[in-house]
């Protein structure tokens, strides 16, 4: 989006601002938004994909530590 249009819908929101609330709420009515157990499944992806990095993080940063004691960088 160019400079001057988001200037021009910068202005004409300034301009009317109950306008441009109304536009919003009339776009907001179009999107699908998803459905409840959409939003669940997709919070469980993210927990599980949380809780899987944060193993591999951890069992990784015990592993070089264990190496360096063992070669001798730090006691």
């Amino acid at each position: 989006m160019s400079k001057s249009v988001q200037s021009r819908a910068a202005v004409k929101a300034a301009r009317s601002p109950k306008q441009f609330l109304r536009e919003v709420g009339t776009e907001l009515k179009k999107v699908k938004w998803p459905s409840v157990h959409d939003v669940w499944q997709l919070t469980l992806v993210v927990l599980v994909t949380c809780i899987a990095v944060g193993c591999y993080v951890t069992v990784l940063d015990t592993a070089v530590g264990w190496l360096f004691k063992q070669i001798g960088m730090y006691s």
